[in-house]
């Protein structure tokens, strides 16, 4: 939803912006690679003790995980061509159904989903909490944009138009961090940058310019014990939001240095 929300403000085709975002996926993989690897060396695990072990990780279940991965994104490039719907997030809903049950059916295990679907169900009432927050943020987000907030934002990030692409793109993601840290949710800076900042101007294409406002709400989300995406992880492990968040600030302090690297790069090359 948050993606195809962005793309459509910023005037995108994910069949424009796949690659783009693609980009950002293997980096954010590779640097959660390393840090996980490097947990693991020194014996310190940052995940709860009730996590098993990666080294027993199954590599024929990554090897389904990539499949089905790249399946989707295949599957959503081809559909945006013929796409009629009115709202592109109906067309992704109806691609996830009908690609989860052709998985499904590939492997053939529709008896061990029968057997899991009470747990299911479990796991859905444990997030209880999260679906209130998250309906109650939304209308918050929406309430404070309208708000002086939004267009002092506005102005603030208007300022930054002179120094170099890399430092206006940190800039949104600071901003942005901040706004996530004091318990303002990503919704409101992120629609502050996107309806005040004119990408052309700043030098970034509509997807970069939509990779770059994905890529601050991301980072922010990691680290804040605020937004539901934490709250939501902290639930299901049995940890605190704020330990959550704790977590995540070595990889989002790397992600908020390389990915606008990474963007000014893409930008060059564009």
């Amino acid at each position: 939803g948050l993606i195809n929300m962005l793309l459509l403000f910023s005037a995108t085709d994910f069949s424009q912006y796949y690659l783009h975002g693609l980009a950002m996926v293997l980096l954010i993989l590779l640097i959660s690679s390393l840090l996980i690897k490097n947990e693991i060396k020194k014996e310190k695990p940052i995940l709860p003790s009730s996590f098993p072990s990666l080294r027993k990780f199954d590599k024929i279940k990554l090897f389904e995980f990539f499949t089905i991965l790249f399946i989707l994104i295949l599957s959503a490039i081809i559909a945006q061509k013929f796409n009629k719907l009115s709202n592109p997030v109906f067309m992704i809903i109806i691609i996830l159904i009908i690609v989860s049950i052709l998985w499904i059916s590939i492997l053939k295990i529709w008896n061990i989903i029968l057997l899991e679907l009470p747990n299911y169900n479990q796991n859905l009432l444990g997030c209880r909490k999260f679906l209130p927050f998250l309906i109650s943020i939304t209308f918050l987000g929406s309430i404070v944009g309208e708000t002086p907030l939004r267009s002092n934002l506005s102005f603030l990030l208007n300022s930054f138009n002179e120094f170099p692409l890399y430092f206006i793109i940190q800039s949104f993601f600071l901003v942005t961090l901040i706004c996530s840290l004091i318990g303002i949710h990503m919704l409101i800076p992120t629609t502050a940058i996107l309806f005040s900042v004119n990408p052309a101007i700043i030098g970034l294409t509509n997807p970069e310019f939509a990779l770059t406002l994905l890529s601050s709400w991301f980072i922010a989300m990691c680290v804040s014990p605020f937004s539901p995406y934490t709250i939501l992880i902290s639930e299901v492990n049995g940890v605190s939001a704020f330990k959550s968040a704790f977590y995540n600030l070595k990889f989002a302090g790397i992600m908020f240095f390389l990915a606008p690297g990474l963007i000014t790069f893409i930008s060059f090359l564009s």
